[in-house]
């Protein structure tokens, strides 16, 4: 039996598809060099430039608007660089963006 994760309160997966929806962004994440810098309103999530990327974030961004529909996401392009940034909801505890990206 594989282990599975608790999804934040804000997020409206089930256990079984946070986890594998966490495990395709640390996919991500290693595929791209990706690195994540904690902002005062959520975080950042940067990747390295590659083929494919692009897509996969934005189809990650609709995916997480349907079940996490209280965070705002936004995607930027900068030299070498994709920038992913995730907004949590207002009021939120600080400690919830360590829960995961969803």
């Amino acid at each position: 039996m594989t282990d599975t994760l608790t999804p934040p309160a804000y997020c409206s997966l089930d256990r079984e598809a946070y986890t594998v929806r966490l495990a395709q962004i640390i996919g991500l994440m290693l595929k791209f060099e990706g690195k994540v810098e904690n902002t005062s309103s959520g975080a950042v999530l940067r990747f390295r430039r590659g083929e494919g990327l692009k897509a996969a974030l934005e189809d990650l961004i609709e995916a997480e608007g349907r079940c996490c529909s209280s965070l705002a996401f936004s995607l930027k392009e900068s030299g070498a660089e994709y920038a992913l940034h995730v907004v949590l909801p207002e009021g939120a505890s600080p400690d919830a963006r360590t829960s995961g990206c969803c």
